[in-house]
């Protein structure tokens, strides 16, 4: 009997290697890339973060805006006027005490 030599078979194991890196690939992207789960989760983490920031900043403009609706020529508060007066030149009346 001849034995014969059996070859291995290099291109499959070759075509397999290259498979199983692809996927790999794939997947890693899939979790950790720029578009991936993670990003998206840091994403989402950001905005409910921004959201938050944006609502005080709106509620902040619209302390402010109030204030210069009464300081207006056409809705002039005098108590807010004299309270911002005292408050910019640091002065107080004579009959007036400080209280810290």
């Amino acid at each position: 009997m001849i034995k014969k030599l059996v070859k291995p078979a290099w291109g499959a194991v070759a075509y397999a290697i290259c498979v199983i890196s692809a996927s790999a690939y794939l997947v890693f992207e899939a979790v950790q890339g720029e578009y991936g789960m993670a990003s998206r989760l840091r994403a989402l983490d950001e905005e409910s973060e921004l959201k938050e920031t944006l609502r005080e900043l709106e509620y902040e403009y619209d302390i402010l805006a109030n204030k210069t609706d009464r300081l207006s020529d056409s809705n002039l508060d005098l108590d807010l006027l004299d309270e911002r007066a005292r408050a910019v030149l640091g002065m107080v009346r004579n009959d007036e005490f400080i209280v810290n």
